[in-house]
């Protein structure tokens, strides 16, 4: 009988020759088509996630391995039974991990898929365990499938947020939580100057808080001098250490720590209104109001305060910006007496101070009218009806540099405030002159000012017109 090798001793050594190098030309043919689509494959992948695979396959070979012998040494495959069958739940978890990946891109969650993959995963592991030869083995071979399906899981958590842009659950206990808790971190990103500086800040807030606290209860002059002693030592001790006498931007802050740490008080008068209750304030009112609020900041920013606020073109320009807000004309006022309406929005320049009015329906001149502290005038309209002009009465001036004992302006607040009390004034009798009482809501969102100070004025300007209703 004939075998292969007496068959080769007839063909000639040439056409052996050739047939060896088609093959190998071949086999090098499909190594290279090989690697280029691996390469195809892997170029446009970030590296973590070719390192993922590679990782990754090299868990499911050991696994893979594990199975092979128990499949001989448990089952009792053999042959080509055994090279079909051996691999069957890795092929599993594969196909599962494949579907999974689909559905995170088509429904942006594994689903069943991926939970099919750690079961899949656990079974191999523990069956190639149970056939191991000593306990090291068994550790290894229960590590590797767990290690290939933990690799798997990062791979589908960075898919999912590039996918939908959210990770998929933020746990409660961190480190970094943990450490914000105890006080060794930070929750925000501030440096330690921009911490150091707001602690100086406050601590010259509430020591300025204490001095006016005694002031006010009466106290002896020596607490009180304590407490001023104290104070002058944490605004030494921030002015040296935060720059706070040459840098505008910390002045603001420190003015605005001040006056929350004295208006902490009216929180407590503070109404419980929702946004849900809505405003009575129109939204072009709020819109007006907003731009006027970014207006004056810009302007405070840019110009120095004090000479701002006595500045004609200033003041004139804050006045027809509160009259637009409110839909009031302009009365220039002298000697307490209120001259010929302006035609809105036209202003005189040179007239100071200059009161918002109330317009009144379908007229555009409104002629003069007597005012005086604490007195309301009535002006005839042009049908002849009287409309009542509430800035004849208590008027408050646009001069933020001037004090006025019946009006809002406080010379102990800043120009910046005390354009935003004219502004809640300028409305407060807008909406008095048509028989609706403003909210403290409605003043502070018109005016950009906090509530605290919204409150505090409008307690105010509720009493005088207690007091007018009364006398009359």
């Amino acid at each position: 009988m004939q075998t292969v090798f007496d068959l080769l001793e007839r063909v000639p050594p040439n056409a052996i020759l050739i047939t060896g190098g088609i093959a190998a030309l071949l086999a090098l043919a499909l190594a290279g088509l090989l690697v280029w689509r691996v390469y195809r494959y892997a170029a446009p992948r970030p590296l973590e996630e070719n390192l993922t695979i590679v990782a990754a396959s090299i868990a499911t070979g050991v696994s893979a391995q594990g199975m092979w012998r128990f499949s001989s040494d448990v089952l009792g495959f053999n042959g080509p039974l055994r090279l079909l069958l051996f691999a069957f739940i890795e092929v599993a978890v594969i196909t599962s991990a494949v579907r999974a990946r689909r559905n995170m891109r088509e429904n942006f969650s594994a689903g069943i898929d991926g939970a099919a993959v750690w079961v899949l995963t656990g079974l191999t592991a523990v069956l190639s365990t149970l056939d191991a030869r000593s306990a090291a083995e068994a550790v290894f071979r229960l590590a590797a499938p767990l290690v290939a399906a933990w690799l798997w899981e990062r791979g589908m958590a960075i898919e999912h947020h590039r996918i939908t842009g959210r990770a998929r659950i933020h746990w409660r206990i961190t480190p970094e939580r943990v450490l914000v808790w105890v006080g060794l971190a930070e929750a925000t990103g501030r440096t330690a100057g921009e911490v150091d500086a707001l602690r100086r800040r406050t601590r010259v807030a509430l020591a300025a808080k204490r001095v006016r606290a005694l002031r006010a209860a009466g106290a002896k002059p020596r607490k009180v001098a304590a407490a001023m002693a104290r104070l002058e030592r944490a605004y030494a001790a921030a002015a040296w250490h935060t720059g706070l006498a040459r840098d505008p931007e910390q002045q603001r802050a420190l003015a605005g720590e001040v006056g929350a740490t004295y208006s902490a008080a009216a929180l407590v008068d503070l109404p419980p209104t929702a946004t849900w209750t809505g405003s009575s304030a129109p939204p072009e009112t709020v819109q007006i109001a907003e731009d006027l609020r970014r207006w004056v900041d810009a302007e405070t920013a840019r110009r120095d305060p004090i000479e701002q606020a006595r500045d004609p073109e200033f003041v004139a320009a804050l006045a027809s910006m509160a009259a637009a807000a409110t839909g009031c004309h302009l009365v220039p006022v002298a000697n307490g007496m209120a001259g010929s309406m302006t035609a809105w929005p036209v202003i005189d320049r040179d007239a100071e101070p200059v009161v918002a009015a109330p317009r009144p329906p379908g007229d555009a001149m409104l002629g003069a009218a007597p005012s005086g502290a604490g007195a309301a005038a009535a002006a005839p309209g042009p049908a002849g009806t009287d409309v009542i002009d509430p800035c004849t009465g208590v008027i408050d001036r646009f001069d933020l540099g001037a004090s006025n004992e019946n009006g809002p302006v406080n010379s102990e607040e800043s120009p910046g405030e005390q354009t935003k009390v004219a502004i809640m004034r300028a409305h407060w009798l807008a909406e008095v002159a048509q028989g609706r009482r403003p909210r403290m809501v409605d003043l502070a969102r018109v005016a950009g000012a906090d509530q605290g100070m919204a409150s505090r004025y409008r307690k105010r300007w509720a009493n005088e017109l207690e007091q007018l209703e009364t006398a009359g």
